[in-house]
């Protein structure tokens, strides 16, 4: 997450034991909001969860380039993390 507004997803999937792919380290995707990202966690099915100082928390999906849901906030979003039995999202 960084003050220019975005939440960057880079690829670091490999095989342990075998050499980095090509494309270790590169970028994947970046996703947007309007103001400062602060927050990032990731869901039980690989989904983004974002928050940022714009008072919205957002999901994504690898590769759409466009939130799946807003959840819109009275303040700003600094911290997203699920719940231990991964039925609540907390912000």
């Amino acid at each position: 997450v960084g003050d220019d507004k975005t939440v960057t997803a880079w690829n670091v999937s490999h095989q342990p034991g075998q050499p980095l792919p090509e494309d270790f380290g590169k970028v994947v995707q970046q996703f947007t909001h309007t103001d400062a990202a602060l927050a990032v966690c990731i869901g039980e099915k690989g989904e983004l969860f974002t928050g940022s100082a714009d008072k919205s928390a957002k999901q994504w999906k690898i590769p759409s380039p466009v939130p799946t849901r807003n959840f819109q906030h009275p303040n700003l979003v600094d911290a997203v993390a699920w719940s231990p039995d991964g039925k609540q999202l907390a912000t």
